[in-house]
């Protein structure tokens, strides 16, 4: 195995501690030569409206070269701000469905109209790949239906020898609000997962689903963490009692939450903060400080904004407790966090929802507490880990010896590695 293409919709430019950085990291040690072909994504703060239109019509196509890795930016066709017309009307509070018809109407068909757009993806990578590629590969990882579909596409041309589905989420649950795209987007999936050769789920929920779903042997590969790097945020700056939430911050994210435990936390633990890290639009986190204000907690919570990978140590080292408290959707329920074991290996205990993947992960190790998702288990929680110090110190100590077995070059330079050699050493005889 000589040439791998790795294909995802995020964008690997502008995000920076995402699975497939990391299967980069990894696998550009032991490929000759490794293509990244994603998608750039629209910022509200960073692209004028005007920009935003004015790129839906076009291709654009930007290339770069790192060692042995080429990085292919596909500004595809019809790009756009995620929910742009929704978030001009108002309407793009994900889980909160509006009393008026007419809102609920408009906010159907725009979100439906949404369709337009996904077809779009799979043209305009394969102009990409054509103009600035041609080449074959012997391994395609593709990050999601519309990746894969691609390779798929590649692997009948002929142009892809080993396709893998790299599961780390469950993309119908993007799809909210549109029954129309939700249901494609589900078909869509179960296609490409039939039709991959080797399937590698990020964990056990998503991959019991998956054999429900195809009847296929699945394999579990789960996020990692750079273990060196936050086992030095164990060694504590002097700080007071602190929550800490990092990553990206939606909806979903159970904010809203955590600052109404805090109304009610504060008059037991007089010092407690709250830090918030991470990608975020300007009108959700102005509505949470809103909100904390209007609670009473404003000078409790604090938004530190989007920090790099290697600057969030500086503030696990001065936090107590990591909250991933989401909500129960599909999306969150499948989803293997990042910041979930990167907090254990920081030392901290996890406050986290149950029946989630994340909160089993917490139940299993006993590295925290797993909670329904109401402000009530979040104070008791809270009030669980900060003031029982013997719990506490259990927790954290559980925390830091099980997510050592985490670490990505073990999970991926190794066993993700291996599992791909192995399948496609296997189809070289078989195919002789």
């Amino acid at each position: 195995m000589k040439r791998l293409l790795i294909v995802t919709t995020l964008d690997y430019g502008y995000y920076s501690n995402n699975r497939v950085h990391h299967l980069v990291d990894q696998f550009k040690q032991r490929f000759e030569d490794v293509t990244v072909m994603y998608t750039k994504v629209y910022i509200a703060k960073t692209h004028t409206l005007y920009q935003q239109l004015k790129g839906l019509l076009t291709l654009s196509l930007r290339t770069q070269n790192k060692g042995n890795v080429r990085f292919i930016e596909v500004d595809r066709f019809l790009n756009h701000i995620g929910g742009l017309g929704l978030n001009i009307l108002g309407l793009d509070t994900p889980y909160l469905v509006p009393h008026s018809l007419i809102k609920r109407v408009l906010r159907r068909i725009f979100s439906t109209m949404g369709f337009i757009s996904d077809l779009a993806i799979l043209p305009s990578f394969f102009i990409a790949y054509l103009l600035k590629d041609r080449s074959k590969k012997d391994v395609f990882i593709g990050q999601g239906p519309w990746e894969v579909a691609f390779g798929y596409l590649l692997r009948q041309l002929g142009l892809v020898k080993t396709l893998i589905y790299d599961d780390f989420d469950y993309s119908p649950g993007y799809q909210y609000i549109s029954k129309f795209r939700r249901f494609y987007t589900s078909m869509l999936e179960i296609f490409c997962l039939k039709r991959a050769d080797l399937i590698i789920s990020v964990g056990s929920l998503l991959a019991r689903l998956r054999e429900d779903q195809t009847g296929r042997k699945v394999h579990i590969i789960p996020n990692g963490v750079d273990y060196r790097h936050f086992q030095k945020a164990q060694i504590k700056k002097p700080h007071p009692r602190t929550l800490i939430y990092m990553g990206y911050i939606y909806d979903w994210a159970g904010l809203d939450l955590i600052v109404e435990a805090l109304a009610k936390i504060k008059q037991d633990i007089s010092d407690i903060r709250f830090l918030i890290l991470g990608h975020t639009s300007p009108d959700y986190i102005k509505k949470i400080l809103n909100m904390a204000k209007d609670l009473g907690v404003d000078r409790h919570v604090q938004y530190l904004g989007n920090k790099r990978y290697r600057e969030l140590i500086d503030y696990l080292a001065e936090a107590d407790v990591g909250m991933a408290v989401f909500r129960p959707v599909e999306l969150r329920r499948y989803a293997f966090s990042l910041k979930v074991i990167e907090y254990m290996s920081s030392g901290l205990p996890v406050i986290t929802t149950k029946d989630t993947q994340s909160g089993s992960l917490v139940e299993d190790y006993q590295c925290g507490e797993a909670v329904e998702y109401n402000t009530d288990d979040i104070v008791r929680a809270i009030h669980n880990l900060l003031l029982d110090k013997d719990r506490y110190k259990r927790y954290s100590e559980n925390a830091k010896r099980f997510s050592r077995e985490y670490d990505w070059e073990e999970l991926l330079g190794k066993r993700y590695y291996e599992l791909i050699k192995e399948y496609y050493q296997q189809d070289l005889v078989t195919n002789r």
